[in-house]
């Protein structure tokens, strides 16, 4: 049999032939590939002779067809392990034969039969990429949101249409209908229940330009919870050209809005643990700097609180952004100071995800969501977030620079 056929069965990991348990390091596979080649010599009735210590650690004596030798092979970073071989001329067909044997059931697998392929939840749905507009909503801000109709969607709007997997409706797309009892300033309120034993969606919903976004929660029954949103804009996008400085940094300044995974019940339920809730509202005062010469993304909301119970919340970051793509697209990480209560000394720490895109000429708006855990003390409450606005060369906003 040729050499190059055994090392075909060098596709799974390996360490030594004492089959002590599979090693997933490349470095332990070359390593037994050696070997291979080392059986397939000595099953020729050739000699070979290892000097002194060989890449990862090995040493030994000579070796022939007629002699028994042992090898002692010391991993990478890896304890000892002692390998034996024996291999005579007319044992050369068996001991080949055995080793490949032993290399595929020791890993409990087979190099000539395919991986087989990690199940996805459908539930759980990917990133969403727009093939005309080129805007990505990845699948951390997206979550269990599928589509809204924010293409045909205007402020005022008496409905709009929402498909999740929350178990929302019994359809697969729900008419979410116009609550302006549930707005947040700049963002109107959009809610669903199909009964009163039903979860209980609130969805906010914002434009700016052609920039939209909504953001959705239902806050939960039976111990589970569900919420995500999408972005969207037309198909006008333009980077900002101009000299190197602060024409291409542009601020974009106003109202956010998020929605919390924990809430009230909104009454007419079965009562007791079975009963769904109704998320609560955040609101607080955000910046937002986006550096076109850099392409970053930075900023941060401040001011921040519970709109149903006025219980104040922690400043989240805006940080670590990737660089802005051609089409706009932006995403990045959510951080928070955590004080130790002890020393008093403040250490930021990654709280979640953000993720958006800019639109119009000159990036004259932004859409936005987030994804974080608003509260130190609390590792299970998560908030949606939802930030939309022109800049603030065109609007203004609360955290805007003064123009002198």
């Amino acid at each position: 049999m040729r050499r190059d056929r055994f090392a075909r069965l060098c596709s799974v990991w390996f360490k030594g032939f004492s089959l002590r348990k599979c090693d997933k390091r490349l470095s332990d596979l070359a390593v037994f590939c050696l070997y291979i080649d080392m059986i397939y010599a000595l099953g020729q009735g050739r000699s070979l002779h290892l000097q002194g210590v060989m890449p990862g650690g090995h040493s030994g004596e000579r070796l022939d067809g007629k002699i028994e030798s042992f090898l002692t092979f010391k991993g990478f970073a890896r304890k000892v392990d002692v390998i034996f071989v024996r291999v005579g001329p007319l044992m050369k067909p068996i001991y080949l034969l055995f080793a490949a044997a032993l290399t595929l059931t020791a890993c409990g697998g087979n190099p000539f039969v395919g991986a087989p392929e990690v199940p996805v939840d459908p539930e759980v749905p990917g990133d969403s990429s727009d093939p005309t507009t080129g805007v990505i909503v990845p699948a951390s801000v997206k979550k269990n949101m599928q589509a809204a109709n924010l293409s045909i969607y205007s402020p005022g709007d008496a409905t709009i249409n929402v498909q999740m997997t929350a178990q929302d409706a019994a359809a697969l797309k729900a008419t979410y209908t116009r609550n302006s009892a549930f707005d947040v300033a700049g963002y109107q309120a959009y809610t669903y229940q199909e009964t009163g034993s039903n979860r209980y969606v609130v969805a906010l919903v914002a434009q700016a330009g052609d920039a939209k976004a909504i953001v959705a929660v239902e806050a939960g029954q039976f111990a589970n919870y569900h919420g995500g949103g999408i972005f969207s804009r037309a198909d006008v996008f333009t980077v900002p050209v101009g000299d190197i400085g602060a024409q291409n940094k542009f601020n974009y300044s106003g109202t956010y809005a998020g929605l919390l995974n924990f809430g009230e019940a909104p009454g007419g339920g079965p009562g007791g643990d079975l009963n769904p809730a109704r998320s609560y509202r955040t609101s607080g005062r955000i910046l937002v700097t986006a550096d076109f010469n850099e392409l970053t993304v930075s900023g941060g909301i401040d001011q921040r609180q519970i709109v149903d119970t006025s219980e104040a919340l922690a400043t989240q970051f805006l940080y670590e952004s990737d660089l802005i793509d051609s089409k706009g697209n932006f995403n990045g990480k959510t951080q928070i100071f955590d004080v130790d209560p002890d020393t008093g000394e403040s250490t930021l720490t990654d709280s979640g995800v953000y993720a958006g895109i800019f639109s119009g000429v000159d990036a004259s708006e932004v859409a936005m969501l987030l994804v974080f855990k608003p509260l130190k003390d609390s590792p299970l409450a998560v908030e949606h977030g939802i930030f939309v606005s022109s800049n603030c060369d065109l609007v203004g906003g609360p955290a805007c620079p003064t123009v002198p």
